[in-house]
């Protein structure tokens, strides 16, 4: 019985002439889900490492023959890449040394079994080690723009990249390392963050030239820490403070490019293999005109308060002289970083021979449109607040949007906001003098003025000497968001105080003497440290 079944499995074992002859039919067959199959297998390079095990059509259920260690992963930048990496088959091991919560956003992003979460501690090498036990590629995305009690600028940005370095010249099977540096760094900045990633570049190319390194620039994105903070500032003080006056020139990148540029040197044929990639946006832009960008998507109307530099300087530096003589944490810097203060002093943009997106066969997304989508929950009506979509008005050309209109009645009192909404037909409604009319000079006037209907039209026709030629251009004025009551409340004042100044000018003299110097000077750094006593406040009642 047993020499039957083993006949029997023999026989579906061993191919027929058959299915011989279907093979000279349909070659393609046999070798459906190999690697000798360029279309299916891993782009993967495999310089100096031996054969990766692939299989698949390249999508999320594939074996790319990555795996990948992603030092950082559970930061900005390290979930956007984790996606890509998963999407393409990799697996990807995940550090991580907080709670079980930051990193489970990430499970989601594979297949079962190819987001492998591992707890380790940055101070202890044998968990650094088990980490990169079975992993062929190390990513290091470790990095800090503030000191705490507990991590220094050297220890987070250079001291652990030195480390991950050196272990996986020991491991002996890791066949490509990248580390992710930033633009602007090197050993002369003013900035101790861009030193210490500068630090950090020699350390990796001295024990790994044959490591990639990648510097972008600043990063846009949905967690991201620019954007976000000014938006948040500006929807709760109603301004922005600028550094200086605004005019330092930055690249800021999209994030979804520049974990695009991880996979592509990732997937080339070793060419970035002991290279140094600047990434940075394809736009220029000044401090002042990003936060034109901010205020533009979260439709609100600007307003800036310019802190100079040594003003600005010393807002931050408490924050800089307590942190490690005070026996409890200090909250985290938000606006007023000392250190990145220092850093947007000097312009920080792509250098005219250095290597960029381009030489990695990537062409980066422009930052106005979906790149900054995400502000829109900062607009105070909703995501549809002020939405003004229409066609052009007057001598406008097709296709001009207009989003805003601000119109002045007179110096005392204005609407703030009139949207307009519809399209415009070609109709409108002129008031010009009429040919009996008493005309003086300088009081001649022509307007265009779209309205909702003839019957408002007729019923606004009544102006002595003037001549009205209406049509239905389909155009409404929306005043929904139009905040009169804020408007003739601040006119009444500013009614009531030229009254006063009027009545007595001596007085207002003496009374604007130095005070306004005094509260541009001091008035910011007496606020912080108000702002510090209750945070050290509360932080105290914590830890007690």
């Amino acid at each position: 019985m047993q020499a039957i079944s083993k006949r029997v499995g023999h026989q579906y074992l061993t191919p027929s002439s058959s299915i011989s002859s279907l093979k000279s039919i349909y070659p393609v067959s046999d070798h459906y889900y190999g690697a000798d199959r360029p279309k299916y297998g891993s782009t993967l390079a495999t310089k100096g490492v031996g054969h990766l095990v692939r299989k698949g059509t390249g999508g999320r259920s594939s074996v790319s023959g990555i795996v990948a260690a992603v030092f950082g992963s559970t930061g900005f930048l390290g979930r956007y890449l984790v996606q890509q990496l998963a999407k393409m088959g990799s697996q990807v091991l995940v550090p991580f040394r907080g709670s079980e919560d930051s990193h489970r956003h990430l499970k989601l992003m594979g297949d079962l079994g190819q987001i492998v979460p591992m707890k380790y501690n940055p101070r202890d090498e044998d968990s650094i080690k088990a980490v990169m036990a079975k992993a062929n590629v190390v990513i290091n995305l470790i990095g800090r723009d503030y000191e705490t009690r507990n991590f220094s600028f050297e220890e987070v940005n250079h001291s652990m990249a030195e480390q991950l370095a050196t272990i996986s010249k020991e491991h002996g099977g890791i066949m490509r390392f990248i580390q992710v540096s930033c633009l602007g760094a090197s050993s002369s900045s003013p900035s101790r963050f861009l030193r210490a990633k500068a630090a950090a570049e020699e350390a990796v190319l001295r024990e790994l030239p044959e490591a990639t390194v990648l510097r972008p620039a600043v990063l846009i994105g949905t967690e991201d820490r620019i954007l976000n903070r000014w938006a948040f500032f500006a929807k709760k003080y109603g301004f922005l403070p600028l550094i200086g006056d605004g005019s330092t020139k930055i690249q800021p990148v999209y994030v979804v490019d520049v974990a695009g540029a991880i996979v592509a040197a990732l997937k080339d044929d070793g060419t970035s293999m002991g290279k140094v990639y600047e990434l940075g946006g394809p736009e220029v832009f000044t401090v002042h005109q990003l936060a034109e960008l901010m205020f533009e998507t979260i439709r609100e109307w600007p307003h800036y308060v310019k802190v100079p530099l040594p003003i600005a300087k010393a807002i931050a530096a408490p924050r800089e002289i307590l942190l490690n003589k005070v026996p409890f944490p200090l909250p985290n810097p938000e606006i007023f970083n000392r250190d990145q203060i220092l850093a947007q002093a000097t312009d920080t943009v792509v250098s005219e021979n250095s290597l960029t997106f381009s030489d990695l066969g990537l062409v980066p997304h422009k930052l106005k449109g979906y790149p900054v989508e995400f502000l829109i929950q900062y607009r105070k009506g909703g995501p549809n607040y002020g939405s003004t979509e229409c066609n052009p008005l007057g001598n406008f050309e097709s296709g001009f949007q207009r989003r805003l209109l601000l119109l002045r009645k007179s110096h005392d009192d204005f609407f703030e906001r009139i949207n307009l909404e519809g399209k415009n037909t070609g109709a409108a409604f002129f008031i010009r003098p009429g040919a009996g009319a008493e005309t003086h000079s300088g009081d001649c006037c022509c307007i265009n003025i779209y309205i909702n209907s003839n019957v408002q039209g007729a019923n606004n026709s009544f102006l002595d000497g003037s001549c009205v030629k209406m049509k239905d251009p389909g155009v409404h004025l929306f005043f929904g968001d139009v905040k009169l009551g804020k408007s003739l409340r601040r006119n009444k004042m500013k009614r009531k105080r030229r009254r006063k100044k009027e009545e007595s000018p001596s007085a207002s003299k003496q009374q604007l003497g130095s005070c306004p110097m005094f509260l541009y000077v001091f008035f910011p750094f007496i606020l912080y440290l108000s702002f510090y006593v209750h945070e050290i406040g509360i932080c105290m009642l914590t830890f007690l």
